[in-house]
């Protein structure tokens, strides 16, 4: 279930960034966290990826998809993404994600 919830403009404090490795299975980006007001998640990698934000598992065949080197995901101003965010490449090995929470 897609969880998204009205927050009132906030500032973003404490806010952490992370790098994050994705395997071609399915991979946990975030938990789910209902504290959560802010969220961008970039694509480093030399491999399109593919992220799941209804908490469940991602496919390279359903996911949004975030095109290698450049792609990036923001959370949309007064709404904020609660639910946990999943993630999966078609390629070969690891590829990397920068994610920034707050």
């Amino acid at each position: 279930m897609l969880n998204i919830a009205y927050n009132e403009p906030k500032k973003i404090t404490g806010a952490t960034q992370q790098t994050k490795s994705i395997a071609t299975d399915s991979t946990l980006v975030l938990a789910a966290n209902s504290d959560r007001n802010y969220c961008l998640i970039q694509n480093t990698s030399d491999t399109d990826i593919f992220l799941n934000f209804a908490g469940s598992a991602a496919t390279v065949a359903g996911g949004f998809k975030l095109v290698a080197s450049t792609g990036s995901w923001e959370s949309p101003g007064l709404v904020s993404l609660t639910s946990a965010i999943y993630a999966i490449h078609g390629g070969s090995g690891s590829k990397d994600l920068i994610v920034l929470e707050g």
